[in-house]
């Protein structure tokens, strides 16, 4: 992802707002991912990260698409740690072996 431009969607702005969540959260996990997915049923990319949201570190979920030289971010919320493997374990997400 180096190198493109990031665009927040107006439904990502709205959401955090609404969520107080820190506008930095989402870029530095876009940054340096400790997981990166695929959403089967949105056809999003996700990239999963840890960020402090009220008062504690949280695992988060940052949804986004990438066109040419520009990321646009969909979304983005706080999830509990058995989240993530039900969602695989459903076949919603998918591990990338690529990136």
């Amino acid at each position: 992802m180096v190198g493109k431009s990031i665009r927040f969607s107006s439904h990502l702005m709205d959401r955090l707002r609404r969520r107080a969540i820190d506008d930095e959260i989402p870029l530095a996990i876009l940054e340096n991912p400790i997981e990166t997915l695929y959403d089967a049923k949105t056809e999003y990319e996700i990239a999963l990260g840890e960020g402090f949201f009220r008062g504690k570190r949280r695992l988060f979920m940052v949804a986004y698409e990438e066109f040419g030289h520009e990321i646009v971010v969909v979304t983005a919320h706080p999830l509990e740690r058995g989240d993530v493997e039900k969602k695989i374990r459903s076949g919603r997400w998918t591990r990338w072996t690529q990136k």
